[in-house]
């Protein structure tokens, strides 16, 4: 799935992107995973992927909930597929990875304010205009419109794990939540989403779907 939706956007290349965190809150939480692919115009695959020694400040305010959906205590600084990078290295990289692309994610303004408040690494802003900016595309916002747009009825807030089930995207629930898994993820029902979008079928053939799987009771992701 996805090889010949890879130009929809003939004139930009995107990059999934995702982010682990020690929590929620913007002014505490700290980013000690990254990982993004970003997939060119002619038809590359390149990845990016590190880990990023956290503060004495982050690891303080640590949330026991972070901690264990990410399985913070046994992956943190001891994963070999994540090279550990300092943080103005990460920032500066990223930045030439995304430079001219869209961003894809689910929620990926959390993601992107991660990069632009990496701890230690606040002032290391590119001096050029940085273009992927306001072109974030949150993934979960664009199937709930592909969905209704069909005739879909879809509860809010929207239910991904559904979502992902109907479209054929395969979930473990044991390797979400690190961060190049999650890309991955994200990558597959992106393109996936695009397959189904441009589908001709009868969208009546759906209807007992409809009724059972994007309108079950949301449970929080």
């Amino acid at each position: 799935i996805g090889t010949s939706f890879r130009r929809v956007m003939r004139n930009k290349d995107v990059v999934f992107y995702d982010t682990e965190t020690t929590g929620l809150d913007p002014w505490r939480r700290g980013t000690w995973e990254v990982a993004a692919i970003r997939d060119t115009v002619d038809g590359e695959s390149l990845r990016y992927q590190a880990q990023i020694p956290l503060t004495n400040y982050s690891l303080q305010y640590l949330e026991p909930k972070a901690a264990e959906i990410t399985h913070f205590h046994d992956r943190y600084l001891n994963t070999v597929d994540y090279p550990v990078k300092d943080p103005w290295v990460v920032r500066s990289e990223l930045w030439e990875f995304f430079k001219d692309a869209h961003v894809i994610g689910m929620c990926p303004d959390f993601d992107i304010w991660n990069l632009h408040f990496l701890q230690n690494a606040s002032e290391d802003y590119p001096r050029e205009p940085i273009s992927w900016y306001y072109q974030l595309i949150d993934v979960d916002n664009v199937a709930a419109g592909v969905f209704m747009a069909k005739g879909f009825h879809v509860n809010l807030p929207f239910n991904t794990t559904a979502a992902c089930k109907f479209l054929g995207v395969e979930r473990d629930e044991k390797l979400k939540h690190s961060a190049m898994y999650d890309v991955e993820m994200t990558r597959d029902y992106w393109y996936r989403l695009l397959a189904f979008a441009s589908n001709t079928k009868n969208w009546t053939d759906y209807e007992d779907i409809h009724k059972t799987l994007l309108t079950e009771r949301e449970k929080k992701d």
